[in-house]
């Protein structure tokens, strides 16, 4: 059907096939637009999530490359909720086979693979228990029986195959570790050889132990008690604001002169350094030695200066301070004040 316009136009009315075939046209506009604007808030989420990730990491004292086994695993999941994974220890599990058999075939061709292996099976273990068992500061173990249920582990067995799992008992209470398996199988000559085991406590240290594997379960290894744990690499404990009177030897410059006192206070602590506050300038380079009463026991040690800051329109100085030979005794009553007030 064609109309003719008031200016002589003659124009031709669409048919019903047109008019469907343009609005068609409108709604597959309509649904890019609506898949667009769909994907960029999936995208823009994500984006949000791993800011909160990276956030979150930071706040639990991951360093980066551990921050980067962390996305690494993340990854692995290809989920659009990548921060889910710090509450759900299953889906950092469920990722550290796919991950090691990606460093594993990443890796092949490396003449000293098992070194590089456990040193990235060391820091998948600790992101674990920074992130699902966080702690400022743990008693050190006095016994293998002190270990909680269920621990991840990583271990190295006499061929160098480095096998990550986690420590736990059956039903009968027998030793054992779920292994998680990937490319890279447990050859059956482990049985009755000997494993190296490594395991990492928040807050405390890195512990070692040497055991007989008793026999091999597809991917489950029966292993004996350990005589003996192996406490090495301790964490280093935060500082905690204390009031603790003290006094400060040293030597001015001038040799020919007695050695000078300094009555100040101690206003934070840890278990190798202290802070002081004084509004008189100390030198880097003396020797100085601090003197305090701790729970009722007399603390001596030389101490080096480390690091300054200054308040200029105070006129007030914060040095921090090393010990360099501390007692055992004083160590103990030490980190035994400062785990008592975090």
């Amino acid at each position: 059907m064609e109309v003719k316009t008031i200016i002589g136009v003659i124009l031709k009315t669409p048919t019903g096939f047109e008019y469907g075939l343009v609005i068609a046209l409108a709604l597959f506009v309509l649904v890019l637009f609506i898949i667009a604007k769909y994907l960029q808030t999936i995208k823009t989420k994500k984006v949000h999530e791993s800011q909160m990730l990276l956030f979150k990491a930071k706040q639990l004292g991951l360093t980066n490359f551990q921050f980067k086994v962390l996305r690494g695993i993340t990854e692995m999941l290809n989920t659009a909720k990548p921060y889910e994974i710090m509450h759900k220890p299953d889906l950092f599990e469920k990722s550290i086979t796919s991950f090691l058999n990606f460093m594993n075939n990443y890796q092949m061709k490396d003449v000293e693979h098992h070194s590089s292996l456990l040193d990235i099976s060391r820091d998948i273990v600790i992101t674990y228990e920074k992130i699902y068992n966080h702690s400022e500061t743990q008693k050190p173990l006095s016994a293998f029986s002190d270990i909680v249920q269920d621990k991840l582990v990583y271990f190295l067995t006499a061929s160098k195959d480095v096998f990550i799992g986690k420590l736990t008992r059956d039903i009968d209470r027998n030793l054992m570790i779920n292994v998680f398996i990937g490319r890279k199988k447990i050859a059956p000559e482990i049985t009755d050889n000997e494993i190296e085991v490594h395991m990492w406590r928040s807050g405390d240290a890195e512990y070692t132990f040497n055991v007989n594997v008793q026999r091999l379960d597809e991917n489950v290894i029966y292993i004996s008690e350990p005589e003996e744990l192996n406490r090495k690499n301790a964490v280093r404990t935060p500082f905690v604001d204390v009031i603790i009177p003290c006094e400060i030897h040293f030597k001015s410059e001038d040799k020919s002169e007695p050695a000078k006192k300094l009555p100040t206070t101690i206003f934070k602590l840890n278990e190798h350094e202290f802070v002081i506050r004084t509004k008189h300038k100390l030198n880097f380079s003396s020797d100085y030695k601090v003197d305090f009463t701790l729970n009722d026991f007399n603390i001596a040690s030389d101490a080096k200066i480390i690091a300054d800051r200054t308040i200029s329109q105070e006129n007030i100085y914060y040095y921090t301070y090393k010990f360099q030979n501390l007692s055992d005794a004083a160590k103990g009553i030490i980190l035994k004040y400062i785990t008592d007030r975090l």
